[in-house]
Protein backbone atom coordinates (compact mmCIF):
# COMPACT_ATOMS: atom_id res chain seq x y z
CA UNK A 1 0.00 0.00 0.00
CA UNK A 2 2.76 2.50 -0.89
CA UNK A 3 1.86 6.17 -1.21
CA UNK A 4 3.58 8.68 -3.48
CA UNK A 5 4.72 11.83 -1.73
CA UNK A 6 3.46 14.97 -3.50
CA UNK A 7 6.88 16.60 -3.62
CA UNK A 8 8.90 13.54 -4.55
CA UNK A 9 8.94 10.45 -6.70
CA UNK A 10 10.07 8.44 -3.67
CA UNK A 11 7.51 5.97 -2.38
CA UNK A 12 6.78 5.93 1.34
CA UNK A 13 4.67 3.61 3.43
CA UNK A 14 1.47 5.10 4.94
CA UNK A 15 1.41 5.88 8.64
CA UNK A 16 -0.79 4.12 11.15
CA UNK A 17 -3.08 7.15 11.21
CA UNK A 18 -3.43 7.14 7.41
CA UNK A 19 -4.29 3.44 7.48
CA UNK A 20 -6.93 3.99 10.19
CA UNK A 21 -8.55 6.79 8.16
CA UNK A 22 -8.48 4.66 4.99
CA UNK A 23 -10.11 1.76 6.86
CA UNK A 24 -12.85 4.05 8.22
CA UNK A 25 -13.47 5.47 4.73
CA UNK A 26 -13.60 1.98 3.20
CA UNK A 27 -16.09 0.79 5.82
CA UNK A 28 -18.25 3.87 5.17
CA UNK A 29 -18.33 3.05 1.43
CA UNK A 30 -18.83 -0.71 1.96
CA UNK A 31 -21.21 -1.21 4.89
CA UNK A 32 -21.20 -4.72 6.35
CA UNK A 33 -24.56 -5.86 7.76
CA UNK A 34 -24.38 -6.50 11.49
CA UNK A 35 -20.88 -5.02 11.89
CA UNK A 36 -20.21 -4.64 15.61
CA UNK A 37 -16.53 -3.69 15.53
CA UNK A 38 -13.60 -3.38 13.17
CA UNK A 39 -9.97 -3.42 14.15
CA UNK A 40 -6.53 -4.42 13.05
CA UNK A 41 -3.60 -6.28 14.52
CA UNK A 42 -0.04 -7.14 13.59
CA UNK A 43 2.72 -4.75 12.61
CA UNK A 44 0.44 -1.71 12.06
CA UNK A 45 -1.19 -2.15 15.48
CA UNK A 46 2.24 -2.46 17.10
CA UNK A 47 3.57 0.58 15.25
CA UNK A 48 6.20 -1.54 13.48
CA UNK A 49 4.87 -1.45 9.90
CA UNK A 50 7.28 -0.87 7.06
CA UNK A 51 7.77 -1.59 3.40
CA UNK A 52 6.03 -4.84 2.61
CA UNK A 53 3.71 -4.79 5.63
CA UNK A 54 0.16 -5.88 5.06
CA UNK A 55 -2.94 -4.89 7.01
CA UNK A 56 -4.39 -7.61 9.24
CA UNK A 57 -8.09 -6.89 9.79
CA UNK A 58 -10.60 -8.24 12.27
CA UNK A 59 -14.28 -7.63 11.48
CA UNK A 60 -16.76 -8.68 14.17
CA UNK A 61 -20.36 -9.16 13.02
CA UNK A 62 -23.39 -9.84 15.23
CA UNK A 63 -24.59 -12.77 13.12
CA UNK A 64 -23.69 -14.27 9.79
CA UNK A 65 -25.45 -17.45 8.69
CA UNK A 66 -23.08 -20.14 7.36
CA UNK A 67 -22.31 -19.67 3.68
CA UNK A 68 -24.08 -16.28 3.60
CA UNK A 69 -21.20 -13.87 4.06
CA UNK A 70 -21.92 -10.53 2.36
CA UNK A 71 -18.39 -10.34 0.90
CA UNK A 72 -18.75 -13.54 -1.12
CA UNK A 73 -17.07 -16.33 0.84
CA UNK A 74 -18.20 -18.43 3.81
Amino acid sequence: MPVRSLGSSVLRWPSREEVEEALKAWLARHPIPGLVAAGYFGSYARGEAGVGSDLDLLLLVAHSPPGNAPWGFP
